[in-house]
């Protein structure tokens, strides 16, 4: 299934960054140039998509393929999946060699490195309506728009951040399920170290959750800063982000949440916590393979605030779908983009366990279609984006060129604090300093 290993939570190591970024570069001055599209390409030919995820996310969107190609019997289709890493080392290797797939995916923290370097076709360059926008709201399309508003991608999918609850096992232990329409922080820690108390033993209230980077991410905003500016510049100072560390060390010494030391690691994932927890710092797209690994009801909850927070502070993590600027058939690969967002066969053959569909046509039937077979996750899934959509979200910029190493340095920072003693400061100074340092190289 679709799990925190093989989307976003797990780090970019250090070598795959450095070898993107420079195989990225070295493309960009070999002369790979975008490709206009082309006028009035047949329904012929052959396309090669590049995606990631384990075994199970694979044969479910290899099924889903099979579904264009009857519906489109002159195209042939070669799929190039991999797991998350791999695919990442693989897509800037095929870059540097000019041989990228004609349609792939391209992570929300990679997009503008990748558009910066001239490797994605601006699908405004295709005829109009090869892709079929009519379903979705025009301020929705043009919120994936970057870089001086071109649209160098389609958002097929919608994470929400979130934190999960085992309600039967905090209802066990007498402790009450929160409301998050108007929960905090604080709260959270409350009723993590309530569990604790009452579970005794070697049980925890929560799992370690502070190099999330979804959850930094809306910290900061919360506070009305920004992981980022407009600018593609440092959007925070260093005192935010050292009280979001600073808050989840108190957790740690009054109980409330399992040192990583115990779980082996900063970033835990649920089966290794679950029988030891009741409280967990996830992704929606993660929500329907943990309710597999437990024997309890596990419920999500949008994220706690603090007091006082900035507007329109929530926002959704987007996976993408681009063209390469060398795609051999710009409008036939245009054809499979609008297959991909619009077609009800994705609701069939792939369901939501990757993250509902941008599409709200496709989200209606999904949640239908989840209400038919019972399927409680599933609609948890989907209403917990619905209810997220709801919310003022104000608008951020992309992760800017020589920002990729931003999530394996929070991961970084909260293993030298938690871990390895460093001070907070001199932790959180680190952080910054480094990630200042590779958006000075990208520029």
């Amino acid at each position: 299934m679709f799990s925190t290993s093989s989307l976003l939570a797990r780090p970019i190591n250090r070598r795959s960054v450095l070898a993107g970024s420079a195989l990225l570069t070295l493309m960009a001055a070999t002369g790979c140039v975008p490709k206009q599209a082309s006028s009035g390409s047949s329904a012929t030919g052959n396309l090669r998509f590049s995606f990631w995820g384990p075994t199970q996310v694979q044969a479910n969107y290899t099924n889903f393929v099979k579904t264009f190609e009857q519906s489109n019997s002159g195209i042939k289709m070669s799929l190039e999946p991999a797991e998350y890493a791999a695919y990442l080392d693989r897509m800037a290797t095929q870059a540097a060699a000019k041989r990228l797939p004609d349609v792939f995916w391209v992570p929300e923290s990679q997009i503008a490195t990748y558009a910066s370097q001239n490797v994605l076709l601006d699908l405004d360059s295709l005829d109009k309506g090869t892709v079929d926008y009519s379903q979705f709201s025009p301020g929705q399309v043009d919120s994936w728009r970057i870089l001086g508003g071109k649209q160098y991608s389609v958002v097929f999918n919608q994470i929400t951040p979130v934190i999960q609850l085992n309600k039967d096992a905090l209802a066990d232990a007498g402790v009450d399920t929160p409301n998050d329409e108007d929960w905090h922080w604080d709260d959270l820690g409350s009723i993590a170290r309530d569990y604790t108390k009452a579970k005794g033993g070697d049980s925890f209230g929560m799992s370690y959750g502070a190099t999330g980077q979804l959850h930094t991410t809306q910290w900061l905003r919360q506070h009305g800063a920004e992981l980022f500016d407009k600018d593609g510049k440092l959007g925070f100072d260093a005192a935010v982000l050292g009280d979001w560390f600073a808050m989840w060390e108190g957790w740690i010494k009054d109980g409330a949440v399992m040192p990583a030391a115990i779980s082996g690691s900063v970033q835990p994932l649920f089966p290794e916590v679950a029988a030891r927890t009741a409280i967990y710092a996830g992704q929606s797209n993660q929500f329907t393979d943990n309710q597999v690994a437990s024997k309890q009801e596990l419920v999500m909850h949008l994220l706690p605030t603090i007091q006082g927070a900035a507007e329109g502070h929530s926002f959704l993590w987007y996976n993408r779908l681009c063209i390469s600027a060398t795609a051999t058939d710009p409008a036939l690969a245009g054809r499979f983009v609008d297959f991909f967002i619009n077609s009800p066969a994705v609701i069939d053959t792939v369901g939501v366990v990757t993250g509902p569909p941008s599409n709200p046509k496709l989200r209606e039937q999904a949640l239908a279609k989840a209400v038919q077979a019972k399927s409680t996750s599933d609609q948890k899934v989907l209403e917990i984006l619905e209810r997220d959509l709801k919310r003022p979200m104000r608008s951020r910029g992309a992760n800017p060129p020589g920002s990729l190493g931003w999530a394996s340095l929070l991961r970084r920072a909260g293993e030298n604090i938690t871990t390895g003693g460093v001070p907070i400061d001199q932790a959180v100074k680190s952080l910054m300093t480094d990630l200042q340092r590779g958006l000075d190289a990208a520029r």
